[in-house]
């Protein structure tokens, strides 16, 4: 039994992995254009009025996590809509025929929002190494990179996926980001590392530990730019581990209950 409730998740997950590669031009196109024009601002336009390059590589790492979790929040904006339209009694129809548990199929909508947005922003680092002017890759870690980017996205997924089920309407989701969303990253190391936050906030920075998104960013950097200057890499990948199985199983369960009072 356990099996097949498996193997019917993997149909569904390759159902939409398909529909992915059928549309990835346009999900490429939309993820690449912007962090293109903040690379010919921060690199062309900015440093004429005294901005440092180095500011312009910090900064575009800090963009490649907002701009991963901008393109999860729009995919679980999609699964709100659902979850809450008129539609969602067809809705719940269809996924029952494929006799997955509320758990599993919540998993299913993780797993895809994590893999298209690797496939959507996979490009950002590459670009930014061969485009950006000095970009300095003397403390490059490919392998560190590689698994933080893995890690970082599928925590975003499980964080986007739980705005999903916790908002009760659409409205209400795009009313809290824009609201609070660029405070919040701000606040998350967007602009500034944790030392540099820390030695002007001290008390505030210590608080600020608890968020999951700092590690992201420290972790992020640490991997490209080297430790010096960043919180311990390996201790960014446990907090980010650890934060994102807490916001999977918290999800799994409210959208169970979501999910089973769909009438």
């Amino acid at each position: 039994m356990r099996y097949s409730y498996f193997n019917n998740l993997v149909s569904l997950v390759w159902l939409d992995i398909k529909n992915v590669f059928a549309n990835y031009g346009n999900l490429f196109l939309n993820s690449i254009l912007l962090p293109i024009a903040f690379v010919l601002v921060y690199t062309q336009v900015l440093p004429a009025f005294g901005m440092k390059t180095a500011t312009a590589h910090f900064m575009l790492i800090g963009f490649l996590v907002l701009t991963t979790h901008n393109t999860q929040l729009g995919l679980a904006n999609d699964l709100l809509h659902m979850l809450s339209s008129k539609y969602a009694p067809l809705y719940k129809q269809d996924m029952q025929q494929f006799s997955l548990s509320p758990a599993l199929l919540y998993c299913r909508y993780c797993i895809l929002y994590a893999f298209k947005s690797v496939l959507a922003n996979v490009a950002i680092i590459p670009f930014a190494i061969l485009f950006v002017p000095d970009f300095d890759v003397t403390y490059l870690s490919i392998p560190k990179t590689v698994l933080f980017f893995i890690l970082m996205t599928i925590f975003i997924a499980t964080m986007c996926t739980l705005s999903a089920v916790i908002f009760r309407s659409n409205e209400r989701l795009w009313q809290i980001w824009p609201r609070w969303g660029i405070l919040f990253f701000n606040v998350s190391g967007l602009r500034a590392s944790w030392m540099t936050m820390h030695a002007a906030f001290p008390t505030i920075m210590w608080l600020d530990l608890c968020n999951p998104y700092f590690y992201v960013f420290e972790g992020m950097r640490s991997a490209i730019f080297g430790q010096a200057g960043y919180i311990n890499f390996w201790l960014c990948c446990l907090m980010v581990v650890c934060a994102s199985t807490g916001s999977l199983f918290i999800g799994m369960q409210l959208f169970k209950k979501r999910f089973d009072a769909i009438r």
